[in-house]
């Protein structure tokens, strides 16, 4: 038996209309930096709407529930980082009663805590996949006899060092 996870989807007026013209987008699933979608969906790379659908769907990631990624964007907090870089304690105290809705005392600490705990992963995974890109750089990587690097990285690398 298959799980079917429901679609998420922004049900804010801010977004209607790209539902309205592309009732298929998946803010969860949809690669936002794929030129021919963002050509599709009339959404240009880098513009302030790119960056706030990136920015849902960071959020949207960590938990799926629009109105718990609304608060978090409201408040600036627009990516695992963001909310991982504050203390757990201080996140839970702060956002507990705002985030859960409905939901009260103990539960609400809990979710808010597994919210921290998700985005807190996430930027570990983060700062593990950059430091093995760095590590994958280095000389003394690059010129050992199992040196595989992607040529495109290694030249990423060059025109760093010599900018």
């Amino acid at each position: 038996m298959a799980i079917i996870e429901p679609t998420i989807l922004l049900r804010s007026s801010e977004f209607a209309w790209l539902y309205e013209s592309h009732p298929g987008f998946k803010i969860l699933d949809d690669d936002l930096f794929d030129h021919d979608l963002l050509e599709v969906i009339g959404v240009q790379q880098g513009s302030p709407t790119h960056e706030q659908l990136l920015a849902w769907q960071r959020l949207l990631r960590i938990h799926p529930e629009e109105s718990i990624a609304a608060v978090l964007y409201e408040d600036g907090l627009r990516s695992a980082n963001a909310i991982a870089r504050l203390p757990q304690e201080h996140f839970v105290a702060r956002y507990a009663g705002r985030l859960a809705g409905s939901v009260t005392g103990p539960a609400a600490e809990e979710l808010t805590r597994e919210i921290h705990q998700r985005a807190a992963a996430v930027s570990a995974k983060i700062a593990h996949a950059s430091a093995d890109v760095i590590g994958m750089l280095s000389a003394q990587v690059r010129h050992a006899p199992f040196g595989n690097a992607a040529p495109e990285l290694t030249a990423a690398r060059s025109a760093i060092s010599s900018a």
